[in-house]
């Protein structure tokens, strides 16, 4: 028996899109002095994009580097946010 592990980078096999705003709003609202929280549109936008470019979009103001870091905490917070809604088994 053949495994593998099949990574769906661009969204072709599933959008998660709808499910990964609210947990990226989540770490962004633990960085109050940003005032930023983003939509369906911004994060459907970000697809496709690596993350330097997906932090000058999000954070102009910021230094790369700590653009980067916030974004790397949206994504470990995102891997928990999926993680809790999968065993949950709430509806997006």
């Amino acid at each position: 028996m053949k495994k593998g592990i099949i990574f769906d980078l661009d969204g072709t096999l599933w959008d998660a899109s709808s499910q990964v705003v609210p947990a990226w709003n989540l770490v962004l609202s633990r960085h109050q002095e940003l005032q930023k929280q983003i939509t369906l549109q911004d994060m459907q936008s970000f697809m496709g994009k690596q993350l330097d470019e997906i932090t000058h979009l999000m954070f102009p103001n910021l230094l790369p580097a700590e653009g980067i870091a916030i974004l790397k905490e949206c994504c470990k917070g995102e891997q928990v946010y999926l993680r809790i809604v999968n065993a949950q088994g709430i509806p997006d």
